[in-house]
């Protein structure tokens, strides 16, 4: 399922997005290339996929090239560690 489907999904039913994983640990929900992935960020996802300029953005990440996808992952990873 898409994360738009379950977006709206969520504003029909009026509940927010840990609903739908509740049962599933609370401190780390998945691993990923990036990191652990908390419930709490989970929760601040439910803004990305609602806010049109972050669906857009998204859109063209997911239409670019592999390597394109790749190479901004990895400037944004870097981008990250020199701030935090």
């Amino acid at each position: 399922m898409s994360a738009s489907v379950l977006c709206q999904i969520m504003q029909t039913l009026d509940v927010p997005v840990s609903y739908f994983f509740d049962g599933l640990p609370t401190e780390e929900v998945v691993a990923g290339e990036g990191g652990s992935v908390t419930t709490k960020d989970v929760e601040a996802a439910q803004s990305l996929f609602t806010a049109p300029e972050n669906v857009s953005l998204l859109h063209s990440y997911l239409e670019a090239p592999p390597t394109v996808r790749k190479a901004v992952r990895s400037l944004l990873f870097s981008i990250a560690k020199e701030v935090t």
